[in-house]
């Protein structure tokens, strides 16, 4: 990795650790009283992709928190460790728990330095599952909903018997390593969560070959992020609130690049800038005045300190050129760009699964998807529709793919109205008389 690459990412990987070492002074988890919920709603920072009245918001899960609120129910956030962003930074006041979690760690350590753990192994084996059991019992939750919920805090809900749901955020499929079959055939049902909530078919497909087998449940909801700007409720102060003002006044084709973060250890021949591919950047270059660009940077690169040197990255290079934004792609809704998006291009992004709803072509950057490849299986069900491409990394691969897509109308493959549906999920609530003492 070049020198000017990695300078900027230890000063980045410093902060953010001073930034979890102050998130260790706010309150936690048992500072709030003890009280009965619904729904107890986790997920990290890197999920909280959205700013609404100045808070973070997390896309998926705060969807579905509002959702349930508006049915009279009682919700609880709790940001998973070691989450920066808690308490009245984020919407609906996520709990910290990094305390607890740091000081079991310090634990941990300490007694295998000291070489007791194997004489005290009865006692401490379990101790984060007997953590996440406490969190759990304070806040007697009748549904958890998680994103990617650890195997600790499944076994826990297990224990307890509260039904616990992973909820999808992203590609779903055979070649996963967290949700493919080869992946998950020996896993043990203590692991696993109870149920998994997917945005489509084919994703619960992927999961049927093994979870069933397993005794999860496999249920279709449709993604709560973008139900909501399907229906577009005039009740929705969000929705009202995202009106799509547009970025570029012209009459051009607006391209959308969705970037990924740590790009640093993928295709290192291709990718020497720590940002994007070489030959999109060319592209850029040569076509900005027949395109408009609409660079958007991935959650994780906002939150894990990538920000500053994806931005003076963009700004140095596309700075000049007045069709190319990355400011408003960013912090617009994904729902509302893509409204006015022509084509997009990625190395692997999930926006690949959301802009199908549009029926917006993907250009896929990542050899890996091709056949034998590690990814192969991921968006394979866009590909076989002819809505989703994988083209080589090269510079006039991608301008082809541009000409022969550019002026193609836009038909959704998917019904986007099919698999919004809440009801099972309500179901599971309603099913749920969990009693937590």
């Amino acid at each position: 990795m070049k020198i000017d690459l990695v300078v900027p990412l230890i000063k980045t990987k410093m902060k953010l650790l001073h930034k979890i070492f102050l998130s260790l002074f706010r309150p936690g988890i048992w500072e709030s009283k003890k009280k009965r919920y619904d729904v107890l709603l986790f997920c990290h920072d890197h999920d909280r992709g959205y700013k609404f009245n100045n808070k973070a918001y997390a896309q998926l899960t705060d969807s579905l928190c509002d959702i349930f609120k508006e049915r009279g129910l009682s919700v609880i956030s709790i940001a998973t460790p070691f989450s920066q962003v808690t308490g009245r930074l984020a919407y609906n006041n996520p709990k910290n728990i990094n305390r607890q979690f740091l000081w079991s760690g310090i634990t941990d350590k300490l007694l295998s330095l000291c070489k007791i753990e194997r004489l005290c192994a009865r006692k401490y084996k379990d101790r984060v599952e007997k953590l996440w059991i406490k969190i759990l019992s304070t806040n007697s939750p009748r549904l958890i909903i998680a994103i990617q919920p650890t195997y600790k805090l499944c076994r826990a809900s297990h224990s307890l018997r509260i039904p616990i749901y992973d909820l999808q955020h992203g590609v779903i499929s055979d070649s996963h390593p967290s949700y493919g079959e080869v992946f998950k055939k020996e896993a043990n049902p203590k692991d696993l969560p109870t149920g998994f909530l997917c945005w489509d078919t084919s994703s619960a497909n992927a999961l049927d070959k093994w979870a069933t087998n397993k005794g999860c449940k496999v249920l279709i909801i449709g993604n709560p992020w973008f139900k909501r700007f399907f229906e577009r409720s005039k009740c929705d102060a969000l929705v009202q609130k995202s009106n799509y003002v547009p970025i570029f006044k012209n009459r051009n084709k607006n391209i959308l690049v969705s970037l990924q973060w740590n790009m640093n250890n993928f295709y290192p021949e291709q990718i020497n800038n720590g940002v994007m591919p070489t030959c999109i950047e060319r592209v850029i270059e040569k076509t900005h005045n027949h395109f408009n660009w609409l660079i958007r940077l991935h959650p994780v690169q906002i939150f894990n300190g990538e920000k500053k040197h994806v931005e003076k990255y963009l700004y140095d290079k596309f700075g000049t050129f007045v069709n190319v934004d990355w400011v408003l792609s960013t912090n617009y809704p994904l729902p509302v760009i893509l409204t006015y998006t022509t084509l997009h291009i990625t190395c692997w992004s999930t926006v690949t699964k959301e802009a199908s709803l549009f029926g917006i072509p993907t250009a896929l950057l990542d050899t890996e998807m091709r056949t034998k490849g590690k990814r192969y299986a991921d968006y394979l069900e866009e590909r076989n529709l002819g809505i989703a491409d994988v083209i080589d990394l090269k510079e006039e691969s991608i301008i082809n793919w541009l000409m022969a897509n550019v002026e193609k109308i836009r038909l959704c493959h998917h019904n986007s109205k099919e698999n919004l549906n809440y009801d099972e999920l309500f179901n599971v609530l309603t099913e749920s008389k969990v009693s937590v003492i």
